[in-house]
């Protein structure tokens, strides 16, 4: 009887935890669709000359190619945590090792985002600049709607600005 129990016990679990890596897989996969549609001026154009284009152009290049690398080592630690808890006896500290290294790729994605997202300001003018910043705010205010609803999100987000 306890020995049923155990199995469905982990069973249970077993299926919360691929739910969870499934929808953040799916949540990885349709990112630019929920961008868009909270921030559908995100790619607002901010009238650069072309050598602000160029310079934009590289900049991103370089960006996507760093960002690439850094998704390749997140997926490839979120596969091994799928392979690390359908084993039959589940290692906890290898899990919670996995996770840890997810959480460090997913750190190293964000601070590579928020100095491109810098390096993308400098090189605008003041006016882009002011206009870049607008155009952030708007983002965050519509992606904090979507979130957390119209209510909390006056009472959460109108204190970040």
């Amino acid at each position: 009887m306890k020995k049923n129990w155990i199995r469905y016990a982990f069973l249970f679990i077993l299926a919360i935890n691929i739910a969870v890596i499934g929808q953040l897989g799916y949540r990885q996969l349709t990112a630019g669709k929920r961008i868009e549609k909270s921030c559908p001026k995100r790619n607002a154009q901010f009238n650069l000359t072309q050598a602000q284009q160029q310079t934009l152009d590289s900049l991103r290049q370089c960006y996507q190619e760093k960002r690439n690398s850094l998704w390749t080592v997140q997926a490839s630690h979120q596969e091994r945590l799928i392979h690390l808890i359908a084993a039959s006896t589940v290692d906890t500290s290898r899990v919670n090792e996995t996770v840890d290294h997810i959480n460090d790729a997913h750190a190293k994605l964000q601070h590579l985002a928020i100095d491109q997202l810098i390096k993308e300001k400098n090189m605008l003018t003041l006016e882009q600049q002011k206009q870049l910043i607008a155009t952030l705010k708007e983002c965050h205010n519509q992606a904090c709607i979507n979130t957390l609803g119209t209510d909390q999100c006056a009472t959460t987000c109108s204190k970040a600005f």
